[in-house]
């Protein structure tokens, strides 16, 4: 399952181009909804998550939506099962985290901003269970991401820092990060990614992969 967690306003007068592809399994088969739209000024991300849930919906996804009954319009949360994908592209003041709640991701990607350069900050949080001590764990990485930033020169950092954390990591190619398990034997039970920049409109892309009941 992928927690979704949407924050803030959209605060360009005028709006702007937003972006978000989910997808998930149904009857082994992946499904996708892809949103691209530009949307107005004081849009919150509770609208955006209202649009995208009636979307996901429409599709036929199992989910859970917390910001229907919420009376906080800067904050809303989507849990969809059986994801595959989740990609967006925000800014102008909104932003989102992106939580795999039961398993590590297949792989991260940092999309870099296209419109409106700007820096940005990624916070990757990992729990961690080790089977011998049957101990939960937890660590956390985080990156200051210049506004002219490489993609695959932020991988590569991902790669270098996890490691000396204790995290053993792939890149399944240049730009894509794979986080496996710890050096001390410790499994990834779950993990957090948030990517926020003060107006710059980064993306970041997580993949998951099928599991046998999907």
């Amino acid at each position: 399952m992928v927690q979704l967690t949407l924050r803030g306003i959209l605060l360009t007068p005028g709006g702007g181009l937003m972006e978000i592809s989910s997808g998930f399994w149904r009857d082994g088969t992946e499904i996708r909804v892809d949103l691209s739209l530009h949307l107005a000024g004081g849009t919150s991300a509770r609208d955006l998550a209202t649009l995208l849930v009636a979307r996901l919906r429409s599709a036929g996804a199992k989910l859970e939506y917390t910001g229907a009954t919420s009376s906080n319009d800067s904050l809303a949360h989507i849990f969809l099962e059986h994801a595959s994908l989740v990609r967006l592209r925000l800014g102008s003041g909104l932003s989102a985290s992106i939580t795999t709640t039961d398993a590590a991701p297949t792989s991260l990607r940092i999309l870099v901003p296209i419109q409106t350069k700007d820096p940005a900050n990624l916070s990757v949080c990992l729990t961690t269970f080790h089977p011998h001590t049957k101990l939960p764990g937890r660590l956390q990485l985080g990156l200051a991401l210049e506004a002219d930033a490489d993609p695959s020169a932020i991988c590569e950092k991902l790669f270098k820092d996890s490691l000396a954390r204790g995290l053993v990591s792939d890149r399944p190619s240049a730009d894509r990060w794979s986080p496996t398990r710890c050096t001390d034997g410790a499994l990834i039970t779950g993990c957090s990614m948030d990517l926020r920049s003060p107006n710059g409109d980064w993306g970041i892309e997580v993949r998951l992969a099928k599991l046998r009941d999907q």
